[in-house]
């Protein structure tokens, strides 16, 4: 292959790899301004967010970091709280936690699946731990009072989760977390170290 062949490809794979890289950038930024839009926005989100500033004041007074939360269902409240991090001095008392576990128990449920008329309204965008939380806990619409930044997004919880990513190891006892999943009986001797 002459020279002038190779020069052309690799300029081609040079400006392949620029587009890709730029409509992949230009989608995370659409993504990003339409998942906080103001679109679909009614007054009784207005009203209902109101509330759980009520509630983050309730934290605040409390010397918590200052996050309320009201989750509704069908146009009722189910359930409201604030942060009790410090209160309660446990780092997993998250406002968006605390509502989503009490309206679970109220409507004696363990998720949302199915249920269309569920929203939750926070006054500030969850942490990573709490939207772990909604998403495995399928709460269908989230109302956002505060939004962060796209790079506090990147900088607080996806870049964490890289690094966790980087650090993780599997495959360890793949055998052994076999036999435990198939409710079989574990052989006697699995100490092998």
């Amino acid at each position: 292959m002459s020279i002038k062949i190779k020069s052309r490809i690799k300029q081609f794979i040079g400006l392949a790899s620029f587009l890709i890289l730029t409509i992949g950038l230009i989608s995370l930024f659409a993504l990003y301004a339409i998942s906080h839009s103001l679109l679909n926005v009614s007054d009784a989100d207005y009203h209902f967010m109101k509330l759980a500033y009520k509630e983050g004041m309730l934290a605040r007074e409390s010397k918590d970091y200052p996050v309320g939360a009201i989750l509704v269902v069908n146009g009722s409240i189910v359930a409201k709280d604030h942060n009790r991090v410090k209160l309660n001095k446990d780092e997993r008392d998250h406002a968006e936690m605390l509502v989503i576990n009490e309206a679970l128990r109220v409507l004696n449920k363990s998720d949302f699946e199915g249920m269309k008329n569920v929203t939750l309204y926070t006054t500030f965008e969850p942490c990573a731990m709490c939207e772990g939380f909604i998403v495995w806990k399928k709460v269908p619409r989230v109302v956002v009072g505060e939004k962060k930044w796209l790079w506090q997004l990147i900088k607080r919880n996806y870049l964490g989760h890289f690094s966790y990513r980087f650090n993780e190891r599997a495959g360890v006892c793949e055998i052994e977390n076999d036999l435990l999943h198939s409710q079989q009986k574990l052989p006697d001797k699995t100490d092998n170290f």
